[in-house]
């Protein structure tokens, strides 16, 4: 997206494969690891051989906050241009120009990307304090960025811009199509948004539905949806992009996080200057794209633990169901539903493969909660259809929690899952489903009578009791070929625990009543087929 996103995301993969986080690096060593990828990058090296490099450094001065304490004094962090003659400064470029093979044309493209954005930050630090408003970067730094971040003539378009935090031809809301924002270019309006916090100071995440006409400019304004982190907020911001510095002014119910000079506005958020399908649900595959694997991933995974809290508006309280709060909550309860069967898609891909069980719990909670609202909410209103929609996800989510932990061998907690499903499932194609899951997981911990049990009670719910001879045919599934077989799996198993047990005669009950059951749906299927010829 723009230059220092590259060098943040090789800082950031940098830090990682050197065995600490970027975070954890205080900001001068941050800059410093910056000024190194930049340098890195003037010279055409890819990520993966910059991280390499970085690595080198790292392993050489015994760790990666030595090497760059070391480079952050030669560096100087803003040396001019004119004090390149450091003897150890060159020294220093050369190791990573040699650590590559690239060399001594590589040790100077190194060291002169490196004096040479040296000398922008210091011009940046030096800069005349009556630029600085506060809230943003210093308005000088505002334009210098733009200066180096876009082409002509765009970049003459947006310095001649009005400078002022609201167009004074701006009608309506701060915000709004006629009285948009005003911002400097794409990147504006992302640092803007990046900054913006609720009253009670939770950030947001975003993505850019298009532009728009508006009466307060003859330019196309950019249109962006919002939500804030908790889903308490959600509306649709403007932003007119045209100006050589960011407005100081936030709208209604909101407001601006106080730049840190030192460290500069962040050029990233939980969002993306672009239309992300099926926001915010999306978001998170769209960030990877947008910032790179490293930081992007990083973004995404912070904004996951957010996921289900923008959908659900909020955690609730356990045993605290919203509808006590508010009975008009759940006005649209066929939607809510539906928005669940969403976020359950996505909460299913997200930890089909993860193995962090903690995130899975407390994810699997909010979902839990969401849907015991609605179910309360169902039953006290007498829906049953809604009602019986919020159990079947229930017990999907219970079923879901059940393999994950069974995967990870914690078996006891991985039955009381199962169990949980197995007890609230009305309907028998789920019934059978996880009964004979949780047989299973009982054969491997060799707990003999509790599996044979289970099994049992699969044959009740297909419509037989032990000993019953006259077996009703139940359509409880449109595939009757994995009925048959899933029957089949619990009776054989049951007949060997039988004979297992000594208990011959019960063993052969079973072979009888499964020769009877297919027997029964194949006449059963005879019978349709006749009733449909006539």
């Amino acid at each position: 997206m723009f230059e220092n996103l590259w060098c943040t995301n090789v800082a950031v993969k940098a830090a990682n494969v050197c065995g600490t986080s970027i975070n954890e690096l205080p900001e001068y060593l941050i800059r410093t690891l910056k000024l190194i990828a930049l340098g890195l990058k003037e010279k055409g090296l890819s990520k993966s051989e910059a991280v390499r490099a970085i690595q080198a450094l790292s392993k050489k001065y015994g760790g990666l906050r030595d090497a760059l304490h070391a480079y952050a004094e030669l560096f100087g962090i803003g040396v001019p241009g004119e004090q390149e003659a450091s003897a150890t400064f060159g020294l220093l470029t050369n190791s990573i120009a040699e650590s590559l093979g690239v060399g001594s044309e590589g040790a100077e493209a190194i060291r002169s990307a490196a004096l040479r954005k040296g000398a922008r930050l210091e011009q940046t630090k030096s800069l005349d304090s009556s630029s600085y408003d506060g809230v943003h970067e210093p308005r000088d730094a505002q334009r210098m960025e733009i200066a180096d971040s876009y082409p002509e003539p765009m970049r003459s378009w947006i310095l001649s811009g009005e400078d002022a935090d609201e167009l004074l031809t701006g009608q309506g809301r701060f915000g709004s199509r006629n009285n948009p924002i005003p911002v400097n270019g794409q990147m504006g309006e992302i640092k803007y948004l990046a900054k913006l916090r609720t009253k009670e100071g939770e950030p947001i995440c975003f993505h850019r539905v298009g532009s728009e006409g508006s009466d307060a400019t003859d330019r196309p304004v950019d249109k962006y949806e919002i939500i804030s982190v908790d889903g308490s907020e959600k509306l649709i911001l403007f932003f007119d992009f045209y100006h050589p510095r960011r407005s100081c002014l936030a709208p209604p119910g909101f407001y601006l996080e106080k730049a840190n000079i030192a460290k500069g506005d962040s050029a990233w958020g939980y969002g993306v200057p672009h239309l992300v399908p099926n926001f915010p649900v999306g978001l998170p595959d769209a960030l990877v794209k947008e910032y790179g694997r490293d930081l992007g991933t990083m973004l995404a995974k912070e904004f996951e633990k957010h996921l289900l809290r923008i959908t659900f508006g909020g955690r609730t309280a356990p045993n605290t169901p919203a509808v006590e709060k508010n009975p008009d909550e759940f006005t649209d309860l066929d939607g809510r539903l539906e928005r669940l069967a969403q976020d359950w898609k996505h909460f299913f891909e997200r930890f089909r493969r993860d193995p962090d069980l903690d995130a899975l719990r407390e994810q699997g909670s909010v979902i839990e909660s969401a849907v015991e609202e609605c179910f309360v909410y169902a039953r006290r209103r007498g829906l049953d259809a809604q009602e019986q929609r919020a159990l079947a996800q229930k017990a999907r989510l219970y079923a879901f929690l059940a393999s994950r932990h069974d995967h990870h061998h914690l078996d006891e907690q991985a039955l009381d899952y199962y169990e949980e499903a197995i007890q609230i499932s009305e309907r028998p194609e789920p019934f059978v489903t996880w009964s004979l899951r949780k047989a299973n997981l009982l054969r491997r911990l060799n707990r003999d009578d509790e599996e044979l049990e289970e099994l049992e009670g699969i044959a009740d719910v297909c419509g037989y009791a032990t000993g019953n001879s006259e077996p009703a045919f139940l359509p409880f599934s449109s595939d009757k070929a994995r009925t048959l077989k899933t029957f089949h799996k619990a009776l054989t198993r049951a007949a060997e625990l039988h004979r297992k047990k000594g208990n011959y005669e019960a063993a052969e009950g079973c072979y009888e009543t499964l020769t009877e059951y297919v027997a029964a749906q194949i006449q059963s299927i005879e019978d349709w087929v006749n009733d449909q010829a006539l």
